[in-house]
């Protein structure tokens, strides 16, 4: 077994790097504070996709229930919730790969060339998990808007990203509202 206490090491390590990068972005379970997609998205996915292949295999008129298990509780899903949930899945990887791409173009002003690939993947995969590891692009050396997109990675990912973007939506309306002053509701007139 190979020590990896230290982070720089995994740049070297390919198949633990790749692997600590998966977790981090799984995150922990439904309910915990850690960051990531949550692994109860991960096998609702999986599950989805056995129910679409299975569907496939039945005659045209068949009918099925699909349940997922939550600790004892039997929970019945419908096609709102994969939506839902495949929607979700969608905006974290599109952020996170636009988040880590932010970084790889970015230089390091440290050597003055720019952040690797990999870097780039591990230090957004550990920004929007909210993990905390780091193989040195999180420094004070980082540049300003380096630091700016992993802060707000760490935001998204600690605080979900829909209910992220419906309370600026929300804030955005409502100071709108007080600038132009209240509206009319059109009742009674």
């Amino acid at each position: 077994m190979r020590d990896i206490t230290n982070l720089k090491e995994l740049d070297r390590l390919k198949s633990e790097f790749v692997m600590m990068i998966i977790l981090m972005l799984i995150g922990g379970g439904t309910c915990s504070t850690a960051g990531g997609i949550k692994q109860y998205r991960v096998y609702m996915i999986y599950k989805s996709i056995l129910w679409q292949v299975k569907n496939a295999l039945l005659p045209n008129r068949s009918v099925s229930r699909r349940y997922i298990w939550e600790g004892d509780l039997k929970g019945y899903v419908n096609d709102g919730q994969i939506r839902s949930i495949g929607s979700f899945v969608f905006a974290y990887l599109g952020i996170y790969i636009a988040g880590a791409l932010v970084i790889a173009l970015s230089v390091n002003p440290a050597t003055g060339a720019a952040y690797s690939l990999r870097e780039a993947l591990f230090e957004f995969a550990s920004a929007l998990g909210t993990v905390g590891l780091s193989v040195g692009v999180s420094s004070v050396t980082a540049p300003l808007h380096v630091l700016w997109i992993e802060i707000l990675g760490m935001l998204l990912g600690r605080l979900e990203i829909f209910v992220m973007i419906i309370a600026l939506v929300k804030m955005l309306r409502d100071i709108r509202s007080c600038l132009t002053g209240p509206r009319s509701l059109g009742i009674g007139q």
